[in-house]
C-alpha cells in the first residue's frame, strides 16, 4: 500500500482521516500511518488509531521515511502555510487528497498538495492553488480560481469566475456573487455574502459583506 502521514494532528486532521478511509473503501491504494505535529505535548498520544509520529525530525530518524509523502491536514492558512513551507525546505513530499464523494471537472486544475472533503462540487475550468483545503459539501462553480494555502469551511458557495488570492479563510456558509475578486490574507466571516470585491488581508461579515478591520500582520508579511 502506498503509506502517507497526516501533516498536523488536530480536528481537521481527523476529517481527512475520514477521506481517506473512504477512499479505501472505494479500492484506492492508501495507507495513514500516523500524524506529525509542531506541538510536542501531543508526540506519542493516539488519535483515532493512529499515532502522532513527532515533528518534522521525525522524518530524519530512520533511513526510508523521508520517502513517505505528506497530507497538508492543517486548518488555518498562515498555520499551514508555516509548516509546509519548513516541510518543502527539508525536501519532503506532499500529495493531494480528493474524497470519492467530490463531483470534479474534467476540465478542473488543482495544484500540489490539495486536500477536498466529501460532497464538493468542482466545476468546469475551475483551478484550486497548492495546499489549499476544500471542507464538506462546498461549491466551486466554473472558472473559480483559488489561490495558494487557502481554506474553504463546509457550505462555502463560490460563483462562477470568483477569483481567492492565497490565504484565504473563507467561513462557513459564506457565498460570493458571480466575478468577485478577494486579496490574498482576507478573512470572511461565516454565512457572509460578498458582492464586490475585498481588499487583502481584510475582514469581512455580515450580508452583505462589509470590512470591519484588516488582519495583522498581512499574509505577504508573514
Amino acid at each position: 500500500m502506498s503509506k502517507v502521514i497526516l501533516l498536523g494532528a488536530g480536528g481537521l486532521a481527523r476529517e481527512v482521516l475520514d477521506g481517506i478511509e473512504a477512499c479505501q473503501r472505494a479500492g484506492q491504494d492508501i495507507q495513514p500511518i500516523g500524524y506529525i505535529d509542531a506541538d510536542a505535548a501531543l508526540w506519542g498520544q493516539e488519535i483515532n488509531g493512529l499515532p502522532v509520529l513527532g515533528g518534522l525530525d521525525w522524518f530524519d530518524e530512520a533511513p526510508g521515511r523521508r520517502d513517505i509523502p505528506l497530507i497538508a491536514a492543517i486548518g488555518a492558512p498562515r498555520s499551514r502555510r508555516h509548516m509546509v513551507q519548513e516541510a518543502l525546505r527539508r525536501g519532503l513530499q506532499f500529495t493531494s487528497l480528493v474524497h470519492p464523494a467530490v463531483h470534479l471537472s474534467s476540465r478542473a486544475q488543482l495544484g500540489l498538495g490539495v486536500v477536498i472533503l466529501a460532497g464538493c462540487v468542482v466545476e468546469n475550468r475551475a483551478s484550486i492553488g497548492d495546499f489549499t483545503v476544500i471542507n464538506n459539501l462546498c461549491f466551486i462553480g466554473h472558472d473559480v480560481q483559488l489561490g495558494a494555502y487557502c481554506t474553504l469551511a463546509p457550505g462555502a458557495l463560490l460563483a462562477g469566475g470568483s477569483r481567492l488570492g492565497d490565504g484565504v479563510d473563507f467561513g462557513i456558509g459564506a457565498a460570493t456573487r458571480q466575478g468577485v475578486t478577494i486579496g490574498s490574507g482576507a478573512v470572511i466571516g461565516g454565512q457572509a455574502m460578498i458582492v464586490e470585491d475585498v481588499p487583502a488581508n481584510a475582514v469581512v461579515v455580515g450580508v452583505p459583506g462589509r470590512v470591519m478591520r484588516f488582519f495583522t500582520p498581512a499574509w505577504e508579511e508573514e
